[in-house]
């Protein structure tokens, strides 16, 4: 094989190596923000939660005299 074949052969396979990477780091960003926007839903639902379940208890319309 020739050096410029060999040449060619070596770019075309570190070209290949490269957009694979690009790929996968790419996923890798897309997936942390997906994990971000998660969270965030998660920690709005537990907030929505713990609301709902202080506004569900009763609170005594009166304090007795011996509570006091």
């Amino acid at each position: 094989m020739s050096h410029v074949g060999l040449f060619v052969a070596g770019a075309f396979v570190t070209s290949l190596v490269a957009a694979s990477l690009a790929l996968l780091v790419w996923g890798a960003i897309l997936d942390g923000r997906e994990e971000a926007a998660q969270r965030v839903l998660r920690h709005a639902e537990e907030l929505e939660t713990r609301r709902r379940s202080r506004q569900s208890r009763s609170i005594p319309g009166r304090v007795p005299p011996h509570a006091a």
